[in-house]
């Protein structure tokens, strides 16, 4: 018997996770309801370069404090699997992994990556292994249709379950934060407070 029934699975590069990860997480775990949700970092994201110079186990940090300010925190594993595995961090290799200790697992798109994830390493594999959650951005009502016949012709195609879960209006961007460090600027609004502080503490995106 596998360890949890429904596994949700949370990605991204995170440098640093902020205060919209944080919503989109929350909004996912409630539309979902899975048994865990699983954060990953990548390692190296295969869709862009990292330019962030922040070390794996300062990003892992930086999550876990953020996390820990999450009512659903004790439903939260920050994983370092795709670390551990090395190379480029493919999302069917993960959700393989995660099929070893789950029955299902679901994973989070962006707007942006549901509308090209036919094209990612071995899509059909993992279109039809898993699940797809997808957020759109609230302020972007060009994309809605879009997305709608996206989802249904993934469905269509593979069997995909998609979920479509309700916008969030925190329009917060990591690169926003790094650029507001860099210029010294107070970022109390985009991140929770201790982990701006282990910003603060470590130098870090300076």
């Amino acid at each position: 018997m596998k360890k949890y029934k429904k596994l949700a699975m949370f990605g991204g590069t995170f440098s640093p996770m902020h205060n919209g990860h944080l919503a989109a997480l929350s909004a996912y775990f409630d539309k979902v309801k899975p048994d865990v949700v699983f954060v990953v970092p990548t390692a190296i994201p295969p869709h862009k370069e990292r330019d962030d110079s922040v070390s794996d186990s300062d990003r892992l940090e930086m999550i876990r404090l953020a996390v820990d300010n999450l009512r659903i925190k004790n439903n939260v594993v920050v994983s370092d699997i795709e670390f551990k595995r090395g190379g480029k961090s493919y999302t069917v290799d993960t959700v393989e992994a995660f099929l070893e200790i789950a029955e299902e697992v679901c994973f989070f798109c962006g707007t942006d990556m549901l509308l090209t994830v036919d094209s990612w390493y071995k899509h059909e594999k993992l279109l039809r292994m898993a699940s797809v959650a997808y957020m759109q951005r609230e302020d972007d009502s060009r994309y809605a249709e879009k997305l709608s016949a996206k989802a249904k012709k993934l469905n269509e195609k593979y069997g995909t379950e998609i979920v479509a879960l309700p916008p969030i209006s925190a329009e917060i961007s990591s690169s926003m934060v790094r650029r507001a460090i860099k210029e010294g600027k107070e970022i109390s609004e985009f991140v929770p407070a201790n982990v701006a502080k282990y910003i603060l503490k470590n130098g870090l995106y300076r």
